[in-house]
């Protein structure tokens, strides 16, 4: 449970400064790469351009949401460092991208639960 509250402390950090939007938009992605599935080539490509477009993100923000996005980045690129370094392994490439997939996904239940919404 340690692991939960941490992911729910900060989804409740990040909750002032970005918008539940902004995170379902680069879920969706996310989700999309996993239906697909993470063997295909075209997704591992699509997979290693998530953190392009998440610093992308970050870089078009206003200051205190550009921070938040900067965290978010921070946390969810070890994530997909991990991923990565997976491939080469379909069984466990699947493993590891189902189990970012729910962290992720608990990120943005935290965010929602703790009042996140587009402002």
């Amino acid at each position: 449970m340690e692991g939960l509250d941490k992911i729910s402390k900060f989804a409740e950090d990040l909750n002032p400064y970005i918008k539940t939007s902004k995170l379902r938009k680069f879920y969706g992605e996310v989700k999309r790469i996993q239906v697909k599935g993470i063997s295909e080539n075209s997704e591992k490509i699509a997979f290693r351009m998530l953190k392009p477009k998440l610093a992308y993100a970050v870089g078009r923000e206003s200051k205190d949401e550009a921070i938040a996005l900067r965290c978010l980045n921070e946390f969810i690129s070890e994530g997909l460092n991990i991923v990565d370094k997976s491939f080469g392994d379909a069984k466990i490439e699947k493993l590891y991208y189902n189990n970012f997939v729910n962290l992720f996904e608990s990120i943005i239940a935290f965010h929602k639960y703790h009042g996140g919404k587009d402002k």
